[in-house]
């Protein structure tokens, strides 16, 4: 993968070492001469010496061009994706009030997972632990700190969240709306069964997880969020990376106003998916500008010292 592939048409340029000498070929003019004869004894054990030479300053003037095109050419390797996290019991902060921390609690602890609860008054106050995933569970505006925590983040909107409150201190290039109703008849729909956070239900994409009554919602508009459940066009759950971390955002709450999460056949497990691949570190691509100027600038230094020695 290249971050600028347009330099790579620089990559021809590479021919060139190699048409050069092909260009310039001159026939050479036969002249008779007596003792040219004593040459040949010479020439012949100099002969494959001097093409062995050729060759090489061919080659590194070649690879030298070649690396200075990958160069603006920004090559990255991107690793292979990093499965769920499988720690029997992570360690999560759960920040929040009422029936959406009441419910969200047992449900952490159903799953195995270490959990902390800090009131939504008393988050920036509070002494965060050594935690993986923060939850946040219909808090009205963001903690100081959430944005700059180093783990990852899941959040529940509801009744109680301030979205001007979260679009001033929590988004960069996003946007969430006040809570609506959803229009008569709307319907959940599934984009990507191949996402971890919804790969349990890959066999069975109706089993609890198309079936969910949404009362309320906060409209959400994403520039690199990955909406993965929709009701009629409108993010339900969604992702996105965030400086290596990872986050997950339910537009509705586990509460009697806004959505019936809380008694929802696949409330659990998709909690469990979702706090899974927030602790999941984010593979960082390895980018390789760097590599190709120190390769070329060793190429060129090689070339120096086949010059100077022949």
């Amino acid at each position: 993968m290249f971050e600028s592939p347009v330099y790579l048409w620089g990559l021809l340029a590479a021919s060139i070492p190699w048409l050069l000498p092909i260009l310039n070929r001159k026939t050479p003019k036969q002249v008779d001469w007596a003792a040219v004869r004593l040459l040949e004894a010479a020439i012949r054990k100099t002969r494959l010496q001097n093409r062995t030479h050729d060759f090489l300053l061919i080659v590194c003037r070649s690879a030298i061009i070649a690396c200075v095109a990958l160069a603006f050419a920004k090559p990255v390797w991107n690793f292979s994706p990093v499965p769920l996290s499988s720690e029997n019991s992570l360690r999560v902060l759960l920040i929040g009030d009422g029936e959406p921390a009441f419910y969200l609690r047992h449900a952490l602890e159903a799953s195995g997972f270490s959990t902390t609860v800090v009131s939504s008054t008393d988050a920036d106050k509070a002494v965060w632990p050594n935690v993986q995933v923060v939850i946040c569970a219909d808090v009205p505006s963001p903690p100081n700190r959430l944005k700059k925590f180093h783990g990852g983040t899941v959040v529940f909107w509801g009744g109680q969240t301030d979205a001007d409150a979260w679009n001033t201190r929590f988004f960069d290039d996003s946007v969430l709306a006040t809570s609506t109703q959803p229009e008569p008849g709307a319907r959940l729909t599934l984009h990507d069964l191949g996402q971890p956070i919804v790969a349990p239900f890959r066999n069975e994409p109706s089993a609890g997880l198309l079936t969910l009554p949404v009362w309320r919602y906060h409209p959400f508009w994403m520039v690199k969020s990955v909406p993965i459940l929709s009701l009629d066009g409108d993010p339900i759950l969604a992702t996105d990376e965030f400086h290596g971390k990872r986050r997950v955002f339910f537009t509705t709450a586990p509460d009697s106003r806004c959505s019936a999460m809380p008694v929802w056949p696949s409330f659990l497990p998709l909690l469990e998916t979702s706090v899974r691949w927030a602790a999941t570190p984010v593979p960082q691509p390895l980018k390789l500008a760097h590599g190709m100027i120190v390769a070329a600038v060793l190429l060129l230094i090689a070339e120096l010292y086949l010059r100077k020695k022949f």
